[in-house]
């Protein structure tokens, strides 16, 4: 019986040790509400401060984040992740630089009651090595919808009459929770390489095969507050979006899920 007994037991922590650790979900969205950046050398103050133009948000394992500064100058992230516990691993997939290298960032997320508050142990801030804090709040969520998740735009042209005009550079897009929030980095001198980086964040509704967007954030100056998306090829992985613009063009874009 004894035997036995402990047959069972080594037969149960084998089958326990096995199964995959349980990965916690951020899923959500904020809005960062201060930052705090201090010297690791002494835990000196070095720039803190409220910054009510950055928002972040999470899906179940994806996140994008935009930034748009009192200039309208802007960045944004966009990438996976990981997490364990308070333990967070951010993998870089596109961000405002250019970057699409799988670059790892290690954070600690610290949830309570309000939204969380994130905190960056360790970094190198020219040549300064700093950890920042910042504390994020959660912003009204609606039910989920067919939409939500992270997408990237695989085509997208202009027609007008007989005209199409091609446009190809990196456009992603996230539907979380009644929530939309996008960035675009795109070439705007080929001889100089500049670069100019547009960011949008807004509430989104669902009919049928129209999708209405209610932008309350973006850097496009003249940026439409309200936009009506016709949605046509929709599948679990891709969709079509139809735009009609005001100068009588229709914007094209197949967007593909990111996994």
């Amino acid at each position: 019986m004894k035997k036995g007994l402990l047959l069972a037991c080594a037969s149960f922590l084998i089958f326990s040790c096995s199964k995959k650790e349980e990965v916690a979900s951020l899923n959500g969205v904020y809005k960062m509400d201060s930052q705090s950046i201090y010297a690791v050398s002494n835990d000196s103050l070095l720039q803190t401060g409220e910054n009510h133009n950055q928002i972040k948000v999470y899906s179940d394992s994806h996140y994008i984040w935009i930034n748009m500064a009192a200039d309208s100058s802007a960045n944004f992230g966009i990438g996976s992740y990981t997490a364990k516990g308070s333990d967070v691993v951010e993998t870089n997939i596109f961000n405002s630089g250019g970057e699409e290298e799988a670059i790892n960032y290690n954070l600690v997320i610290e949830k309570n009651e309000a939204g969380y508050v994130q905190k960056i142990p360790s970094m190198k801030n020219n040549g300064i090595d700093i950890k920042i804090e910042e504390k994020y709040s959660r912003m009204k969520e609606d039910a989920a919808s067919e939409f939500d998740g992270l997408w990237k735009a695989t085509s997208n042209y202009f027609v007008k009459g007989a005209d199409t005009t091609r446009q190809n550079y990196p456009d992603y897009k996230m539907y979380n929770k009644g929530n939309f929030i996008w960035g675009v980095r795109a070439l705007v001198d080929t001889v100089k390489k500049e670069y100019v980086r547009y960011v949008g964040t807004g509430t989104f509704t669902v009919d049928k095969d129209q999708i209405k967007e209610i932008t309350n954030l973006t850097n496009i100056r003249g940026g439409v507050p309200e936009s009506n998306l016709k949605i046509q090829n929709k599948t679990e992985d891709e969709f079509l979006q139809v735009i009609n613009q005001a100068d009588g063009r229709v914007r094209y874009t197949i967007y593909s899920k990111v996994k």
